[in-house]
């Protein structure tokens, strides 16, 4: 696995289509889908400022990172994508994804995060200011 550790990125797409690849104290600065059509990324003390770094991507693990609230529409389109001890700041963070997991989560702003994603569990997540929070229809979600 490839190791990207203590940088920055800024501007379109820095890691368009990365594969197996691991970051670690990255912080990507505004500019627009930093990791889109991902594939095997783990993201560990990272600081995403920028729109949609997750778009398109699967397998992913994010863990003890900072979504800031320009960070927003972070997570869409993805399968196969842990989020763990993780402070998400910004809206709309989950649409249109499969096979979620997030645990010990903290969204002081949850608007429209979870649209339409299939098997959804969330585990101490603490969501405020939620309008239309999980608005999906009637398919599998879990929350603990």
């Amino acid at each position: 696995m490839e190791l990207i550790k203590d940088t920055f990125f800024e501007g379109e797409r820095p890691c368009f289509a990365a594969r197996n690849t691991r970051l670690e104290y990255v912080k990507f600065y505004p500019g627009e889908s930093a990791l889109k059509h991902s594939n095997n990324i783990e993201a560990f003390k990272c600081e995403f400022m920028g729109k949609y770094p997750f778009w398109h991507d699967e397998n992913v693990l994010i863990e003890n990172c900072l979504f800031t609230v320009y960070g927003r529409t972070a997570i869409w389109y993805s399968k196969n994508v842990k989020v763990l001890n993780t402070q998400v700041d910004a809206p709309k963070m989950f649409r249109e994804c499969d096979n979620i997991y997030v645990a010990n989560v903290n969204m002081p702003n949850a608007e429209e995060t979870g649209w339409n994603c299939r098997d959804i569990e969330l585990h101490n997540v603490a969501a405020k200011q939620g309008d239309y929070f999980l608005l999906m229809p009637a398919t599998s979600w879990q929350i603990t």
